[in-house]
């Protein structure tokens, strides 16, 4: 179990890139609540850690190792608009609903975009922490991840240069986002943060909030009947 667990995060360690030297930035914030056992307790159902399966991802490792063009993939989600504010959002065979808040105009059915944004930045990072506490044969029995974010609104209804507004941000996308993180596990001080640092530097929805990604949008159009 060791050395299955050494194989998998010397790999990782050694293959994450190098964190940006602000992370998240300034939103990036962690709260690690510490067990007073630092002991690392092995409460393994066969090579199982944290829910996750350690030959699995022993495996995964090894296979981008002997085939790296099979890193490289493509993700896919899509929205159909179902009137107002409503829409269905789909990926693989997953369903879910998107609407605004009442007083955005919405019929408030679901979580907004922006939320959904946040949900996301929260998971991936609840993921990464989970993933790499595992590769270290860290026990976790807590771990919760929030954020919120600032948005001014005036720019996403056409207002941004209208009198008044001066102050606000020209953009309506989000200015500055904070993150919190409780973590409860085994770990030492010295591995909750090598932890923290592997997660911002290789986080896929993380990076994709603290740099800039780039947006290609194709429109097809057809005039009603």
């Amino acid at each position: 179990m060791g050395e299955l667990i050494s194989r998998i995060f010397g790999w990782f360690t050694s293959s994450a890139p190098q964190l940006p030297r602000d992370g998240l930035g300034e939103s990036s914030v962690a709260e690690i609540e510490i067990n007073n056992n630092h002991n690392i307790k092995e409460k393994l159902m066969g090579d199982t850690l944290n829910g996750l399966n350690l030959e699995g991802l022993g495996n995964l490792v090894e296979g981008l190792k002997a085939n790296p063009h099979m890193a490289k993939s493509i993700w896919y989600a899509g929205s159909e608009w179902k009137g107002g504010f409503a829409c269905d959002v789909s990926s693989r065979q997953f369903n879910w609903k998107i609407d605004e808040p009442t007083d955005l105009g919405g019929s408030d059915i679901a979580a907004n975009p922006v939320e959904m944004y946040l949900g996301s930045l929260c998971a991936c990072l609840t993921i990464g922490y989970a993933l790499n506490a595992t590769m270290m044969g860290i026990e976790i029995s807590k771990l919760k991840v929030e954020a919120e974010g600032d948005i001014d609104i005036p720019g996403f209804v056409g207002l941004a240069d209208a009198p008044g507004f001066e102050d606000q941000a020209k953009t309506p996308g989000y200015q500055k986002v904070r993150v919190h993180v409780k973590l409860k596990s085994s770990a030492t001080p010295e591995q909750l943060q090598q932890i923290h640092q592997n997660v911002l530097a290789t986080s896929p929805v993380g990076l994709s909030v603290s740099n800039p990604v780039g947006l290609d949008v194709q429109i097809e159009t057809r005039r009603m009947a």
